[in-house]
């Protein structure tokens, strides 16, 4: 046996291993343990290898199933179907199959289908092919996420105007603002506003247009009676001057992909699973 022939062999046993963890899992049965060039003897007492082979216990009853792969260029030909036919003779209770990359030539097909014998086709993903329903609808092989990440503002100044006069008829000549932003609040009497100034102050928020740092001034000045709001203490404003940087808006990519093992074509079943592997964990879609 070749390497190539090998390697194609543990290929195919890994994406079975996979697709029969998948079946019982969902039956909840107990794991089946795939083995790779197991010799079997036959009921003359001749010892056959083959490829891949497995047993499964139903009620202390046990099946046994067999893969012969051909790691060919061109399809299977009959010939190689009778060879596993004969083969399996010798054999009570042994269910064959045949796995190969390209295909199987008509004849084979139909001596397999009079013989009982399931065909594979099992290979890695064609991109073109395999990523279209049973029905014709396209399956979703790729989503692209484009996201905007917007830094906070940065205040750099901000200067409030009082209403003087209305400070003296409140008798309050000292005003002390010296606080964290999230410690006062301002507010109106028509109870439209009432937020922290940190959070008033975000209202400012920037443009799409924010590939680079952008520095900005605003002024608000108040038509309606406004103020701010310490401890209980109102004072009443006429406007707000504000300094901020706009940092540069990050803009990030990402790319979320199936990342497909390989196919697994049952012909005579006419069954279509790929086997997927996400987050370190394999996963079978059936899309037959």
């Amino acid at each position: 046996m070749t390497k190539a022939g090998t390697d194609y062999e543990l290929f195919v046993k890994d994406l079975m291993q996979t697709v029969i963890n998948s079946e019982n899992k969902d039956l909840k049965k107990n794991e089946i343990d795939l083995k790779h060039q197991v010799k079997k003897e036959s009921r003359s007492g001749v010892k056959r290898e083959f490829d891949i082979y497995w047993e499964i216990d139903v009620d202390g009853y046990k099946y046994k199933r067999v893969i012969e792969c051909k790691d060919y260029k061109s399809k299977v030909t009959v010939e190689k179907v009778d060879a596993l036919r004969g083969k399996l003779a010798g054999f009570d209770n042994i269910k064959g199959f045949l796995a190969t990359k390209n295909g199987y030539q008509h004849g084979a097909i139909e001596t397999a289908k009079e013989a009982g014998i399931e065909l594979l086709i099992v290979r890695e993903e064609d991109e073109k092919k395999d990523y279209i329903s049973s029905d014709g609808t396209p399956l979703i092989r790729e989503i692209v996420c484009n996201f905007n990440i917007y830094l906070p503002i940065e205040f750099i100044n901000k200067e409030f105007e009082f209403d003087t006069v209305w400070l003296k008829q409140h008798n309050l000549y000292e005003i002390n603002i010296n606080c964290l932003e999230n410690e006062v609040k301002i507010i109106n009497d028509l109870g439209t506003l009432n937020m922290s100034l940190y959070k008033y102050l975000s209202l400012f928020n920037r443009t799409n247009n924010t590939s680079n740092e952008i520095l900005e001034e605003k002024k608000i000045i108040y038509k309606e009676p406004t103020f701010l709001e310490k401890n209980g203490e109102k004072y009443k404003l006429n406007s707000l001057k504000i300094a901020y940087r706009i940092p540069p808006c990050i803009k990030k990519e990402v790319r979320i992909r199936t990342n497909a093992k390989g196919v697994i074509e049952y012909l005579i079943s006419n069954q279509k699973k790929i086997v997927f592997s996400e987050n370190n964990k394999d996963c079978v879609k059936d899309i037959s």
